[in-house]
């Protein structure tokens, strides 16, 4: 009678204990995410995976460790439901500071959020409504202008054909000219074709707020770029019609290409477009007719919009066109 009676003191007091007492048993399962480490102690925190104790007096240390939630059953057992039961059996409380009461807590979305898509019907329109623009559509120029002997104005007849784009000439250069990304965007379509058997390549690349930078007459790609550039359709001779590839993030400063233009021929074509709206000219009924479609009457004169060093140098060089010269419908 007198050990019965010993024992049941010792288990009233939590002062003896147990190898293996009933409904605890041995288990080195982490207590799950339901329980939160209270503050302002100096507790291990849950992504430690604190251990179920193996005696009673080590589980309720582990408990008292712990805010636990007031109804044990709400929880599933794979959640933390096991641990907060046996806290329960060994008169563990839930905890009265309900600022920090534990609950399960709600899977964070793995979705990532709908990206911008620019597209051309008979005007340009995004699938989802675009940010805004940042302050600087040209963050930097893509190529390095104290190197260039002449620029091609945007918006001008070279050739015989309509050129919305500009661009610059090398020729005290080889065509080892390096070309980097102006602004942050996605790689969205190109090209890769012959020019007089030498390979070209076309990249369009569109920030989500509707600007895009044409680049045209590259010749050699950085490495990420010439990855990308493998989904384009094969190249043909004088076929530069574009693919439209899985948008491939760009960040403004990324280095594009390492080489430009062809042998005996230093130059590169670069173009900026503002999808969002048609430029002053195409207000010009007559000119809209004469230029129509998804470039001309959304090009930009980019000399504008170069950093004022870039700018400076841009526009004191002679225009690239001999017939030209610095004419521009858009400058």
């Amino acid at each position: 009678m007198q050990k019965i009676l010993f024992l049941i003191i010792c288990l009233l007091l939590l002062g003896c204990t147990q190898s293996n007492p009933q409904n605890i048993g041995k288990s080195n399962e982490p207590i799950p995410s339901f329980v939160h480490a209270i503050p302002n102690l100096a507790v291990p925190v849950i992504s430690q995976s604190p251990q179920i104790g193996q005696s009673i007096e080590e589980l309720a240390i582990d408990c008292k460790k712990f805010t636990l939630p007031q109804d044990c059953n709400e929880v599933p057992n794979d959640k933390g439901g096991d641990f907060c039961k046996k806290c329960r059996e060994i008169g563990i409380a839930a905890s009265p500071i309900t600022s920090i009461q534990a609950t399960i807590p709600n899977n964070p979305s793995t979705e990532k959020p709908e990206a911008v898509i620019w597209q051309y019907t008979t005007e340009w329109k995004p699938n989802i409504s675009p940010p805004a623009c940042p302050q600087k559509i040209v963050s930097q120029a893509p190529m390095d202008l104290r190197l260039a002997t002449s620029i091609l104005y945007p918006g001008q007849i070279r050739g015989g054909n309509y050129k919305p784009h500009g661009g610059a000439r090398f020729d005290n250069s080889n065509n080892y000219i390096n070309v980097y990304a102006p602004l942050d965007g996605s790689l969205v379509r190109g090209s890769r074709y012959l020019e007089n058997g030498q390979i070209q390549y076309l990249l369009d690349i569109i920030n989500p707020c509707g600007i895009m930078h044409r680049f045209d007459h590259l010749l050699e790609l950085s490495p990420k770029f010439a990855k990308a550039a493998e989904k384009f359709r094969p190249a043909i001779e004088g076929d530069s019609r574009t693919t439209e590839i899985e948008p491939v993030d760009v960040k403004a400063g990324e280095l594009i290409a390492t080489k430009i233009g062809m042998n005996g021929n230093v130059g590169m074509d670069w173009g900026v477009y503002d999808l969002r709206k048609m430029n002053e000219a195409s207000k010009n009924s007559q000119w809209l007719n004469s230029h129509p479609g998804q470039l001309a009457p959304y090009a930009l004169c980019w000399l504008d919009l170069l950093p004022n060093a870039d700018m400076q140098i841009a526009k004191l060089l002679p225009g690239g066109d001999s017939l030209a010269g610095k004419q521009s419908d858009y400058c």
